[in-house]
């Protein structure tokens, strides 16, 4: 499903680029929670909206489902991984699954994900910490793209509202349940259903660097180095 969706330009236009190295984006990668009754009984409505606020307060590791996703400009889901809220990874069978297998990506693309994430020639991530001008653009260039993901998962729960609180304390039924309205939602797409949703910030736990391997480190910094001398020469 990934080599087969349309790129789109890092810098969100057509200037040349790509020509020179600079990959096109194939999607935004990130992630979302879904929560889910722990198996304490069934609620009526009132009482979920309680619970999914206990469940902020409290964090119970799987009271929620972690619904891995990559979408691309036109916010079809062409990525959906789902986990338990203990599971911690961010992506790192995704990221194996690439280097395996790199034709499951057309050549010179990329996807874009926040920091957290792995680096590696198929993934680009944000530096965490200033490295200079230089850096602090290629920072904005990924952050650009964020909002996509963003505005696609609130689509999708604005579709099925339902991903807001599962009211099920079965984990396989509540994923079949999760997957399902992701299918179901490309094909909404397709149909030219659109349904906007509100954007709202996640909240959650600061993220450090992720796993960042050489190959990843040698192409963030090549692809810093073309921006940085982009906007160099067009403004000489």
């Amino acid at each position: 499903m990934l080599r087969k969706t349309l790129q789109f330009s890092l810098l969100g236009k057509a200037n040349g680029l790509e020509e020179k190295g600079v990959p096109r984006v194939l999607g935004v990668l990130g992630h979302t929670r879904i929560p889910i009754r722990l198996p304490i009984g069934k609620q009526d409505v009132e009482s979920m909206v309680t619970e999914v606020k206990r469940i902020k307060k409290e964090a119970h590791p799987d009271s929620w489902l972690n619904l891995e996703l990559v979408c691309n400009h036109t916010g079809r889901l062409i990525h959906c991984r789902i986990s338990k809220g203990s599971d911690l990874d961010r992506a790192s069978a995704l990221r194996d699954k690439l280097k395996q297998l790199p034709e499951m990506m057309p050549p010179e693309t990329c996807l874009v994900a926040r920091v957290g994430y792995p680096a590696s020639a198929q993934i680009l991530t944000p530096y965490v910490v200033g490295r200079g001008p230089r850096g602090n653009l290629y920072n904005r260039t990924l952050e650009a793209h964020f909002y996509l993901l963003d505005q696609a998962v609130a689509d999708l729960k604005a579709r099925f509202e339902r991903l807001r609180y599962l009211d099920m304390g079965n984990y396989e039924k509540a994923k079949a349940v999760v997957l399902t309205a992701c299918i179901l939602h490309n094909v909404f797409l397709d149909m030219r259903e659109v349904v906007k949703g509100q954007v709202e910030r996640e909240a959650g736990t600061q993220e450090g660097e992720g796993e960042c391997d050489e190959e990843g480190v040698r192409r963030r910094e090549a692809i810093a180095d073309l921006l940085y001398k982009e906007l160099d020469s067009g403004s000489t």
